[in-house]
């Protein structure tokens, strides 16, 4: 039976890999979710670039936008943050359509969204307006976090996924080896239980992330000027919870899996694909709808989110609490349940 799975394995993967791919690399940036805020909304200027933008909106579906006027530029940005926005365009009070000293218009896209969104964003942007001004562009990107490039919005994510393959991959196929070699009979004949086994696993495969994760952070530090605007503490966490979840996910594998080999071919389903589907190299809300969906039954995908918040916005344990707990949820589940097979399958 287990032969058959290791067979199905074989043919499905490059399928699935050749069809996530598509479907992920394949994805157009449209439905920006855009917040919209004048300073000073009767403004006639306002009004006019506003209209234009609504416009554009029911044209061409690039934007989705929600209007929200009489805030602040630092008010629109802790907006943005909080909602579920993609971006932010601010028009000041003395923003002019005729009169080119005024102000220029503030256009922020969300870092979580990577480059396609913010140049999609900006590009939007400075299309309208220069239909309107005659060709004069008025329009500058806002930096509050810094002048971050696509390596900001990569790192992050690296940091994470190497996790969820170094720990996810490697703890479950040392175990299906030892369970081909006999190692795991012979452990079932002495007093240690399995949690005592997996316990030592886990042990060892976070001081190994730990590692390896340090080495990273020191060299997209140091050598790449990676931005941090966060805590160095939630990172930590961050990485923690997923290193439970990815150990936790290679146990369930390795125990449905009879030898190294079909560990190897199982985990080739669910692991490499997770690259194309958790917001890895491009934003999750430039995948197709149904492809978003399943992105979220991948911890990496909350780690990913929750890590980026802290790396490229600044947020604390509150701006990422929804995520740090549904990796915790992962991690707890995907650990348990790891543990019963293993047990089961190992005594079995």
């Amino acid at each position: 039976g287990r032969s058959r799975v290791k067979m199905l394995a074989i043919f499905l993967f490059p399928i699935l890999m050749i069809f996530f791919l598509g479907a992920g690399f394949g994805g157009q940036v449209a439905g920006i979710a855009t917040l919209v805020t004048a300073e000073n909304a009767q403004n006639p200027a306002s009004q006019e670039l506003i209209s234009a933008m609504n416009y554009a909106e029911s044209d061409s579906g690039m934007f989705k936008i929600t209007e929200n006027h009489d805030l602040s530029e630092d008010e629109a940005i802790r907006k943005m943050e909080k909602g579920s926005y993609h971006a932010m365009v601010y028009i000041p009070s003395d923003y002019s359509i005729e009169n080119s000293s005024g102000e220029n218009v503030k256009v922020l896209s969300n870092p979580e969204q990577g480059q396609q969104v913010n140049a999609a964003v900006m590009d939007g942007v400075k299309s309208i307006v220069s239909n309107l001004r005659d060709g004069k562009l008025p329009v500058e990107a806002s930096q509050p976090y810094g002048n971050l490039d696509y390596i900001d919005f990569l790192a992050p994510a690296i940091i994470v996924m190497m996790i969820f393959f170094g720990a996810g991959q490697g703890t479950g196929s040392a175990l299906a080896g030892e369970k081909e070699e006999g190692t795991l009979d012979r452990l079932a004949m002495t007093p240690a239980s399995a949690g005592d086994i997996i316990a030592g696993k886990t042990l060892y495969a976070t001081f190994v992330q730990l590692l390896r994760v340090l080495i990273v952070i020191l060299a997209v530090t140091f050598i790449f000027n990676v931005s941090m605007n966060g805590s160095w503490w939630l990172v930590g966490l961050i990485v923690l919870l997923m290193t439970i979840a990815s150990v936790g996910l290679g146990l369930l594998l390795s125990a449905i899996s009879e030898d190294e080999s079909t560990y190897s071919q199982v985990s080739l389903m669910i692991i490499p694909p997770a690259i194309f589907v958790t917001g890895v190299f491009f934003p999750i809300s430039a995948m197709p709808t149904w492809l978003q969906g399943l992105s979220y039954l991948y911890p990496l995908t909350y780690a990913n989110i929750a890590i980026r918040r802290v790396m490229l916005l600044g947020s604390g344990i509150g701006g990422i609490a929804f995520n740090l707990v549904s990796l915790a949820i992962f991690a707890v589940v995907l650990y348990l349940i790891g543990v019963f097979l293993f047990d089961y399958t190992a005594r079995g």
